[in-house]
């Protein structure tokens, strides 16, 4: 399983021992600086594929969540940091945004999708600072998908 995150324009490939379980306390490291985290959009690839056009994503995508990620001044592996990312529960897809769509067809070009992988896009919006004790409670279309302490 693969996570590729679309990021300021470009797509990281982060690594699966990253993603992190939902509603198990993450730590926060004693390295790096300036921790802070964003959320992204995540689809979970239903099937193998190679050069998928847009028009076909909804055969590809099947479930979406939400994905808390972690990011830090001083300290660039996050990418493949363990637990970098905590992916949320997953709710079933009804419709494939644009973006999704683009998104799957411009990595398929180029690499083969597996069954389990996981395509985000990360919202723009500013970070947020990450701090001991705090309780993150996420929710997608009224469902709750993401929820676990920083420790």
């Amino acid at each position: 399983m693969k996570l590729l995150l679309k990021s300021d324009n470009a797509v990281r490939v982060i690594a699966d021992s990253a993603i992190a379980r939902n509603s198990q306390p993450w730590f926060l490291p004693d390295f790096g600086e300036n921790w802070r985290w964003r959320t992204a959009l995540a689809f979970r690839i239903g099937k193998l594929g190679k050069n998928v056009a847009s028009r076909f994503a909804d055969r590809y995508l099947d479930a979406v969540t939400l994905l808390w990620v972690a990011e830090a001044d001083g300290f660039g592996a996050c990418d493949y940091m363990d637990g970098a990312v905590v992916c949320g529960n997953w709710i079933p897809l009804n419709e494939v945004p644009e973006a999704a769509a683009s998104l799957l067809a411009d990595v398929t070009r180029s690499a083969t999708i597996k069954h389990g992988d996981i395509l985000a896009i990360m919202n723009p919006d500013d970070p947020t600072p990450i701090r001991i004790n705090d309780h993150i409670s996420l929710s997608l279309d009224e469902t709750e998908v993401l929820n676990f302490n920083v420790k």
